[in-house]
């Protein structure tokens, strides 16, 4: 019943998204006697390479960094749900809690708006909402079994920490990524937001199968919290990423000048 209502819901809005979207020609022409599959297998490495050749400290770490804080977020739902049940939540308790963390999603969203200009970088503020989420998990997982009323706070910390976390990364990805190649890059964005999101989960079951407290399933995220927290140190200042990506596309659009001309016969 969920599933019908959620497709019910959801799917006018894939209809108009779909309506919605513009025509945009091609940016690159299939080489004459190349498949298309093997050229686009040399396009992702092409790409992976460029990106680690020329955005290392920005674009590098950033992906680096999403692959471990994406497999704690995605898994987050499966693991409080089960975190729930297994401590004797009913199912009307659990749906109150996740409609109380959707709501203070909402919340989050324009409280990473306020961190990021309050600190001035996106980058400062994803430290924050990282620490902060490990916090909350430490504290929070532990104490639910022991009195279970701290769950609806619990609830909306978590909600407030997912808002404030997405949007935080999603600025950062879109300031970081170079004109020109937003589709390829969305693709690789999305990779890394699924490629480590079935860790978690099994890490959590095979805890589960053993025996093993339950909130420690909980606190085990952190873990990943604190991997791509770990990369976020290693970045350069904010000031630094813009202009390392704008000097890149400089770069990038010199390039595409010089063919520009030597397929017109120009100079360069």
């Amino acid at each position: 019943i969920g599933q019908a209502v959620d497709v019910a819901v959801s799917g006018p809005f894939f209809l108009l998204a779909f309506y919605f979207f513009t025509k945009q020609a091609a940016k690159r022409r299939l080489p004459e006697g190349h498949s298309l599959t093997s050229t686009g297998f040399k396009q992702v490495f092409s790409t992976s390479k460029g990106i680690f050749q020329h955005y290392p400290r920005t674009l590098g770490y950033f992906f680096a960094s999403i692959l471990f804080s994406e497999a704690a977020v995605n898994s987050f739902s499966v693991v409080s749900v089960t975190f729930l049940v297994e401590y004797g939540f009913n199912t009307v308790e659990t749906g109150i809690v996740m409609v109380i963390v959707f709501i203070f999603c909402i919340v989050g969203t324009f409280f990473a708006n306020f961190m990021m200009k309050k600190l001035g970088s996106p980058i400062r503020s994803m430290k924050f909402a990282l620490m902060s989420f490990i916090v909350v998990n430490f504290v929070m997982f532990p104490l639910i079994p022991k009195l279970q009323i701290l769950v609806y706070l619990a609830g909306a910390l978590w909600g407030l920490m997912l808002g404030w976390f997405y949007p935080t990364e999603l600025q950062l990805f879109a300031t970081l990524m170079p004109k020109g190649q937003e589709a390829e890059l969305a693709g690789f964005y999305l990779y890394c937001t699924q490629v480590l999101g079935w860790l978690p989960p099994l890490i959590f079951t095979i805890m589960n199968e053993n025996d093993v407290e339950l909130y420690w399933g909980g606190v085990h995220l952190n873990l990943y919290f604190f991997i791509a927290l770990i990369f976020f140190f290693f970045f350069p200042s904010w000031e630094q990423c813009i202009a390392i990506t704008e000097a890149e596309n400089l770069i990038v659009k010199g390039r595409e000048h010089v063919e520009l001309c030597s397929g017109d016969g120009g100079h360069a």
